[in-house]
């Protein structure tokens, strides 16, 4: 199968998962449940250092780093004129951010009580945007990098140091998803539909980036 089928099998198996996770948190009384003792569990389990190391991640998928971090990124695109990667990682990160949006706006969920809270936060809880940017935006990172270093010195010379990138960005967006939950802002089916929806436009990003003609050339 080729790159970009599969980056589209994995947008629709993606797409799915929250779809499933949705139906599961409007009609599934057990889900509901499993989320509220979650949190509640979480929040009487916290501790000052566990609080203090989960608000560091949090900060990671907060507005400030990530706009950094999207800066940094698209400068680094641009100046090297990498058109089908910047393209791919426009079309994921607004995508994300634009869809987040408006589920959180469509399906209307009130987050966890406030007593579990350990920060201050508004709005509504489904899906989770922190999830949402960290699976978009960490993924990118990792799918750029790992390309950037597939072209650079080769595949097979470059197999380990690609997997660990992988594996350290998908670290960073998961204990920023469980940092959600951990300070009582979300509930898990929020951060794991935040995660399945981001993976959707990251691969969403890169199956239109590949797709395209002329971005195909150029991205050969």
């Amino acid at each position: 199968m080729r790159r970009r089928h599969r980056y589209l099998l994995y947008c629709l198996l993606s797409l799915f998962a929250f779809a499933l996770i949705a139906l599961a948190v409007e009609f599934a009384p057990a889900v509901r449940a499993f989320d509220a003792s979650a949190v509640a569990a979480l929040a009487a389990a916290r501790t000052y250092p566990g609080v203090s190391l989960m608000l560091f991640f949090t900060e990671l998928g907060s507005a400030v780093p990530v706009t950094l971090i999207v800066a940094a990124i698209g400068i680094v695109l641009l100046a090297r004129k990498r058109e089908a990667p910047l393209t791919a990682f426009s079309i994921t990160l607004l995508g994300a951010l634009s869809s987040y949006l408006v589920a959180k706006d469509v399906f209307a969920l009130a987050r966890p009580d406030v007593f579990f809270r350990a920060i201050a936060v508004t709005g509504y809880t489904f899906p989770s945007g922190h999830a949402t940017m960290a699976a978009a935006l960490y993924g990118s990172l990792a799918l750029s990098l790992s390309h950037a270093l597939e072209i650079a010195r080769g595949a097979e010379h470059t197999r380990a140091l690609r997997v660990c990138i992988a594996v350290a960005c998908a670290l960073v967006a998961l204990m920023i998803g469980i940092s959600r939950v951990y300070l009582g802002v979300h509930f898990p089916s929020d951060v794991i539909a935040g995660f399945a929806l981001g993976l959707a436009w990251l691969y969403f990003g890169n199956y239109a980036a590949l797709h395209h003609p002329h971005l195909k050339r150029l991205n050969a």
